[in-house]
């Protein structure tokens, strides 16, 4: 684990692991209201650090960044959003209809790592290399 403010140096420097999972804090994760509106808060965000990730040579060599929410809107449960940024991506707006699932990023995540047998949900959904023309 490492502080979220080390990342653009670590990219500048080529200096990341091959898997990196960040999670905004409480104020831009789109969950708290920490000024006025919660969901301009968390693009802003967004806005401010993807940027630096798509810049970085790390990402422009063989990168994929996968931006995704954790749950549905306060309501109930549903579908979740998602945006798949790559340059292994089909690219030109793509997108499908199919059914996935958190399970489906696992499984996509324990794919291109080798990760084997999948675990829990991972086994039984379908993995998302549907999103991509080269896929490992």
């Amino acid at each position: 684990m490492r502080p979220f403010t080390e990342l653009a140096s670590d990219l500048k420097n080529n200096n990341v692991a091959a898997y990196n999972f960040i999670i905004p804090n409480v104020c831009d994760d789109m969950h708290d209201v920490c000024k006025s509106n919660q969901i301009k808060q968390g693009d802003d965000w967004l806005a401010q650090n993807v940027p630096t990730i798509l810049n970085s040579s790390v990402y422009q060599q063989a990168g994929a960044l996968f931006v995704t929410w954790d749950e549905a809107d306060p309501t109930g449960d549903g579908p979740i959003g998602m945006i798949v940024l790559s340059h292994f991506g089909k690219g030109n707006g793509y997108q499908n209809f199919l059914y996935y699932d958190h399970g489906s990023t696992l499984r996509t995540f324990e794919e291109i790592f080798g990760v084997t047998p999948p675990l829990n949900d991972a086994a039984v959904e379908r993995d998302l290399s549907d999103l991509f023309a080269v896929f490992p």
